[in-house]
């Protein structure tokens, strides 16, 4: 199982969220465009009272089974953690990490078990803002081959 209990802060910055080959943009660029096609949860989050980071501990206090409570804060800490679990698999890949040996090493560590990190960023995908944007970030990140 991945672990992912020693990384300190979420490293977003290395990601593009922008389209394939395209100008890159930041996660809060990305998380902007999406506030005219797509309504984020604008009520009060005593849940996230507290939650600077999402970790495995956590992450059912803030995703929930409908996934349909998520305001841009929140997207934005689930899309983070969702990428430090695809940063943990990587680590584990020896030699070139392409997208297809990243979604095998994925696929390889998947356990539906609520603790598992790779289980949480499947949950976390069948949200539509979370799943485009480590979609791209994914894209952008590692190459096809």
């Amino acid at each position: 199982m991945v672990t992912l209990g020693t990384q300190s802060a979420p490293r977003v910055e290395r990601w593009n969220f922008g389209a394939h080959n395209g100008k890159p943009i930041s996660l809060d660029e990305f998380l902007d465009s999406k506030e005219n096609e797509f309504r984020f949860f604008e009520g009060k989050e005593p849940w996230l009272k507290g939650v600077n980071r999402i970790t495995w501990q956590n992450f059912f206090r803030v995703c929930t089974e409908e996934m349909d409570d998520l305001s841009k804060r929140a997207t934005k800490l689930v899309i983070e953690y969702c990428l430090e679990n695809v940063e943990a698999v990587a680590e584990e890949i020896s030699g070139k990490v392409t997208l297809p040996r990243l979604e095998d090493a994925l696929s390889t560590a998947y356990a539906e078990i609520y603790e598992n990190p790779v289980y949480q960023y499947r949950w976390a995908l069948r949200h539509p803002v979370v799943k485009e944007a480590v979609t791209l970030a994914l894209v952008n990140r590692f190459p096809e081959r």
